[in-house]
This record gives structure tokens, C-alpha cells and sequence, in this order.
């Protein structure tokens, strides 16, 4: 999900979130920067469009697995 949704943002005019938070894969590990600031931004509202809500359920999704499955690495 978050490889077709980091995909999809190709075409998607840049903003202030998706320019701090940078997603990639690397060697089948899913690698989650700037994970602190993802809820700074959901909770000012300034990812309001229905793209930008599933981008960040789906980060945050992966963030729950952080502890619970070692193929997740948070970076500082």
C-alpha cells in the first residue's frame, strides 16, 4: 500500500508534508523518516485532502509495527 501510494504522489503538487516525510523501500525493509512530525501535521490539519488521509493511515499503520516486527526501522 505505501509503495503504490509513494508512487502515485509522483503527479501530486508538493506540500509542506510531503516534503518532510520521506518513505522508501530499500532491500524489502520499508523505511519510515520524519515519523515524529506525522502527527504534528494530522492534528494541525494541514493534510486535509482524502489522498493525504490515506498516505497518513498508512504510515501510521506501519509505525504500529514498529515494536511488533523487525522489517520496519525508524530513523531519527
Amino acid at each position: 500500500m505505501l509503495c503504490f501510494i509513494c508512487c502515485e504522489h509522483r503527479g501530486l503538487p508538493n506540500s509542506l508534508f510531503f516534503q518532510i516525510l520521506t518513505c522508501m523501500f530499500y532491500d524489502g525493509f520499508l523505511i519510515v523518516r520524519s515519523v515524529n512530525l506525522i502527527s504534528e501535521y494530522v492534528s494541525v490539519g494541514i493534510e486535509r485532502t482524502d489522498f493525504g488521509k490515506i498516505f497518513i493511515a498508512a504510515v501510521n499503520k506501519a509505525v504500529e509495527h514498529l515494536n511488533h516486527d523487525n522489517r520496519y526501522f525508524l530513523l531519527p
